[in-house]
């Protein structure tokens, strides 16, 4: 199996690396273009071969090498530009990754375990979070990465009781505004937040919010 951008890793995926049967190798090379790339793997690989070598491991080096070797030089060499790889291969694995991210050192590991941690720095980047924007009848969320910034369209039932929603079709915003108590003005506020909560904590706990493109 090959990868090329480790965009986002399950945490299943991540348990199945860690429980990888040996010899594991682990080969990282941080920000190299596509000619340094090629020279460092190659000389990776030549301390991997040697590693293996001396250890006492019965796989058979080529069978595990010849693979690897193969399916690097073609994520190197479509690379057009700087980019860190990360190379995993044991018996049963082969998983090739390739990030604009700078995740530590340089690594060449043969081992009873996968060196993960540069992967989980990796799907740090990745984290999804919200942004909520508010603004009277005018409220909008979005969902953001660290590359990216999507504006949310609400299910067509979501909408305050002050907003007068028409039903029909979904909606980029919640038209709410604060309700004015002549008697109590000083919970006006409290109630648009109130309500401003419950329509988008709803829709977020369900999964059902669309995103626009």
């Amino acid at each position: 199996m090959m990868k090329t951008e480790p965009e986002r890793l399950s945490s299943e995926k991540l348990r199945s690396l860690a429980s990888a049967a040996p010899p594991c190798i682990s080969i990282v090379l941080v920000e190299r273009e596509a000619r340094d790339a090629r020279i460092a793997f190659k000389d990776a690989l030549a301390e991997v071969h040697a590693k293996l070598a001396a250890s006492q491991s019965k796989h058979d080096i080529a069978s595990l090498l010849d693979p690897l070797k193969t399916a690097a030089s073609n994520v190197i060499d479509s690379s057009e530009s700087p980019a860190t790889f990360i190379f995993l291969r044991s018996p049963d694995v082969c998983e090739l990754f390739r990030t604009k991210y700078l995740v530590g050192p340089p690594l060449v590991a043969v081992g009873e375990y996968f060196h993960l941690r540069p992967l989980l720095a990796v799907a740090s980047k990745h984290l999804e979070f919200y942004i909520l924007a508010l603004k009277l009848n005018d409220t909008r969320i979005f969902k953001c990465t660290d590359q990216s910034c999507e504006a949310a369209r609400f299910p067509e039932d979501a909408g305050t009781e002050a907003a007068g929603f028409i039903p029909g079709a979904s909606q980029s915003s919640l038209r709410a505004e604060p309700v004015h108590d002549r008697d109590h003005p000083e919970n006006h506020l409290a109630h648009f937040y109130r309500e401003i909560d419950r329509d988008v904590n709803a829709p977020l706990k369900d999964g059902h919010l669309r995103w626009s493109l």
